[in-house]
């Protein structure tokens, strides 16, 4: 329970980071809560990387840093989680039997993934450096390149929230934060498709990305692939919005969170 609360108060956090920068009015409230989060977990990451990298990383730094950026994002955190809750002009849209079947199949598919998560991590990739950077760096108090680690010299955007949540939670709350980052996945692409089409056919649209083996059970494995596809939806709805709209900033929204999709993971 702890390491789920850890997770979501670390999205949360981030939400309200990134609503203070960017308001994506625009768009309807799961979409806008999703950018904004993305937007904070980038910042988030920077400020690990820099702090680490130039001074020193360890739990009691981290709990400093996350103490001072919620002073700072207390207003705009609670505006954040509140928003996901807001009511939109189309949610009275109604939730067919199809639809219901579909959440509570996705339910059930986070349910074992969270399972999992809560187990020790067995996966190679994560077991090799998605977890064994960011458990380095806090053993030695530093983010540095580590010479044993050829993968230390990799794009690391997920591995520096990732050394946040190693620090106050432990291995295991990476892996449940992979699956709440497939959660925000899951509610952004919903908001996105059903702005689109209706909403029976949004809902279709997510299981059939979590229709696929690999998709599904990523949730657990600690991997960088999520927050990948996490910060690459956020290129597809911005460069979708300039195209409607023609607004240039879209386009530099668009560029920083391709940035950040790469900082995760190159092709």
């Amino acid at each position: 329970t702890c390491k789920i609360f850890l997770g979501l108060g670390v999205i949360t956090l981030a939400g309200g980071l990134g609503r203070i920068f960017f308001r994506f009015e625009n768009h309807p409230a799961w979409v806008r809560c999703y950018l904004q989060a993305g937007i904070g977990i980038g910042i988030l990451s920077i400020l690990v990387l820099i702090i680490g990298s130039t001074w020193k990383i360890n739990p009691l730094i981290i709990i400093g840093l996350l103490l001072i950026l919620s002073l700072i994002t207390f207003r705009s955190s609670i505006t954040w989680f509140k928003d996901f809750f807001r009511k939109e002009a189309n949610s009275h849209q109604p939730f067919y039997g199809s639809t219901k079947i579909i959440i509570i199949l996705l339910g059930l598919v986070f349910l074992s993934q969270l399972l999992v998560s809560l187990a020790p991590a067995t996966r190679y990739d994560a077991l090799n450096y998605h977890l064994t950077l960011p458990k380095t760096y806090l053993i030695q108090e530093k983010v540095s390149d580590i010479p044993w680690l050829v993968m230390s010299g990799m794009p690391q955007v997920s591995e520096m929230v990732y050394t946040v949540l190693m620090g106050l939670g432990g291995e295991s709350s990476v892996l449940v934060f992979n699956g709440l980052i497939g959660a925000m996945i899951t509610l952004g692409l919903v908001g996105y498709l059903r702005n689109k089409i209706d909403q029976e056919s949004a809902w279709v649209g997510v299981a059939s990305l979590f229709g696929g083996f690999t998709f599904a059970s990523v949730l657990s494995w600690g991997y960088v692939d999520l927050m990948t596809a996490f910060f690459g939806l956020g290129v597809v709805v911005l460069l979708d919005d300039y195209r409607k709209s023609g607004c240039e900033k879209a386009v530099f929204l668009a560029g920083i969170f391709s940035g950040l999709a790469f900082g995760c993971k190159y092709p």
